[in-house]
């Protein structure tokens, strides 16, 4: 073989795998760009749209071995946002028996039981999730949370001075205005 013919292998080689490395870095990007999406849709109220792009990105992840957890938990959201409560709390159980751990997951289960109107099993999820955040923004959503749950369980009770104390507890001025305001149409409808 020629010098110029062992060349222009070598340049032919190098395209082909230039190109597959391309190809794959752009399968990640538009994974990547499913998931970011469909976390803006959830945010945004398009739960339908979300699970659209969240079920495409989990395809991509599977026929290319990428960790998944992201998907599977923006899918228990999605579910949640669905009214897709049994859904929901079989995927969360799926990650808890994965990750005993995984305080996200933690933090999902509560949610379906607090959906459910079960405070004191939400509240034990959230109190889970709460020890398994390391970021003080997660720790206090978390504690947001169980403040919530023990909220609406003293509230359930007839205590509502209890459940004001409670109210108190959550620091988040968004989740306190959101829980007031569906107090006050509590009050209203019951008057």
């Amino acid at each position: 073989m020629s010098k110029t013919h062992l060349i222009v292998l070598l340049v032919v080689c190098g395209v082909i795998i230039a190109s597959s490395g391309c190809a794959s870095d752009m399968v990640r990007v538009d994974y990547d760009k499913r998931i970011k999406t469909a976390f803006g849709q959830l945010q945004h109220g398009e739960p339908l749209l979300a699970l659209d792009n969240l079920q495409a990105a989990e395809k991509i992840g599977q026929e290319n071995d990428y960790n998944q957890t992201v998907i599977k938990h923006l899918l228990v959201e999605t579910q949640l946002s669905l009214g897709n409560n049994t859904e929901a709390h079989n995927q969360a159980k799926k990650l808890l028996d994965t990750d005993p751990q995984d305080a996200y997951a933690n933090e999902l289960m509560g949610k379906v039981f607090l959906k459910n109107g079960q405070y004191d099993e939400a509240e034990n999820y959230f109190i889970r999730a709460e020890k398994a955040y390391k970021a003080d923004v997660d720790i206090s959503r978390a504690h947001d949370l169980v403040a919530l749950s023990r909220y609406f369980s003293a509230y359930e009770q007839g205590n509502p001075r209890l459940a004001e104390r409670y109210l108190r507890e959550i620091q988040n001025p968004d989740l306190q205005n959101a829980v007031g305001e569906a107090e006050d149409d509590v009050l209203v409808k019951g008057s």
